[in-house]
């Protein structure tokens, strides 16, 4: 869950915010979690796996907002029991990281969060994002074949067109071999296949870069391998 107003770190005091929650399953059952006061993805772990047709969320308390009575809720993502269609990245790593602002930070965990309201973007103020790279590591020896990616600022096209995109990358795997990929230029997510392999892990490094219009600063909101 991604409890407060996350369209920037102001927005996010301003709005209330969820501290209490129940969910109720569609048997009547129902769990209780807690929330932090931070803007922050937040996992609640169920007792028990529940088989069931709905989740309604309650909330049952809250943080107080600076600003508005309103309380918000950005994301929620409801995972089953099954393998993910999508290989999980234990931990990302990245060349630089721009500094956080008002909008929230750019780690490169955004990349693997599921939203394209966050983003990793690059650190370096004079370069355009060539060079830089983001590598992925998984748990173990992991079978990728396709790169699913969002290119540049996911949040809007006015903002997806200020900043720079990725357009070549070099994959370099954990056993030293490389290949070459093309991304297109779009805002849309695109699948990016390439020669299936084992690895434990994969560096993306920019070898491409398509200007904005705004900022000389490369970003991407979503990356993620599958086989």
């Amino acid at each position: 869950m991604w409890g407060g107003l996350w369209y920037s770190f102001g927005y996010f005091q301003r709005a209330n915010r969820p501290k209490e929650v129940e969910l109720r399953y569609s048997d009547g059952a129902s769990d209780s979690f807690t929330l932090d006061d931070e803007m922050a993805v937040q996992e609640f772990v169920l007792p028990e796996a529940r088989t069931t047709s709905t989740i309604r969320i309650k909330v049952k308390g809250i943080y107080s907002g600076n600003t508005w009575l309103d309380t918000a809720i950005s994301e929620v993502q409801v995972f089953d029991a099954a393998p993910e269609d999508f290989a999980v990245a234990r931990s990302v790593r990245a060349s630089s990281v721009a500094a956080a602002d008002a909008d929230g930070s750019y780690e490169p965990g955004n990349v693997s969060d599921g939203i394209k309201d966050t983003m990793w973007c690059e650190g370096d103020r004079d370069g355009d994002g060539t060079g830089e790279w983001l590598e992925f590591q998984f748990a173990g020896a992991t079978r990728v074949g396709s790169l699913s990616l969002l290119n540049g600022i996911g949040s809007s096209l006015p903002f997806w067109m200020k900043g720079n995109r990725v357009s070549a990358a070099t994959l370099t795997f954990s056993d030293g071999s490389t290949e070459a990929i093309t991304v297109r230029n779009t805002m849309l997510s695109q699948d990016i296949s390439f020669s299936p392999r084992t690895t434990s892990s994969v560096r993306l490094t920019i070898t491409g870069v398509v200007k904005g219009k705004e900022f000389n600063d490369l970003c991407i909101s979503e990356a993620r391998f599958s086989e």
